[in-house]
């Protein structure tokens, strides 16, 4: 079964999804996030080390050492697990024993962002980017995140590339 057919339904309950990042603005703005989740009581994604945080509704993985350093952050009882495709069976196995589903996407560096039967196509190496695109799948209507603030800033100055510390 696709991923956009068998994760569609829960859409349908809220028509938006909330996306948390693990950026370190969370922390900042932790009561504030908290109280969206209360009064709009959106789905929630969240991603590798999120569980310390917050259990969101789907808590993800596509990246084999940050599910090696965050799986025992999962809450299976709080959280559908969603696993990337390259994340092999014996690494699951080893540090993961609960339910979980395969988050199927291509990693495609020539290829425009796109949804081909439920099989995301994207140059996503960011995990927050990657849940954008599984929500587009899920067929949520409207899309809001936070805490994606957590890389570096890269400014071309028509030299080596400088960067910017995050903000």
């Amino acid at each position: 079964m696709s991923l956009a057919i068998s994760l569609s339904a829960s859409c349908l309950i809220s028509g938006f999804i909330f996306i948390i990042g693990n950026g370190p603005t969370i922390s900042d703005f932790k009561e504030h996030i908290f109280q969206y989740i209360e009064k709009y009581r959106p789905i929630t994604m969240g991603a590798n080390n999120i569980g310390e945080f917050y259990h969101p509704d789907y808590h993800a993985f596509t990246n084999r050492n940050r599910f090696y350093l965050f799986s025992k952050s999962i809450d299976a009882g709080k959280s559908k697990v969603l696993l990337g495709a390259y994340l092999t069976k014996h690494l699951i196995r080893t540090h993961y024993k609960g339910p979980y589903e395969r988050l199927m996407y291509a990693h495609d560096n020539e290829a425009p962002f796109g949804i081909d039967d439920g099989v995301l196509l994207a140059s996503c190496r960011s995990i927050g980017a990657l849940l954008i695109g599984v929500a587009l799948a899920m067929g949520a209507a409207e899309v809001n995140v936070v805490g994606f603030d957590g890389w570096l800033h890269l400014v071309n100055n028509d030299r080596d590339i400088d960067y910017l510390p995050a903000y």
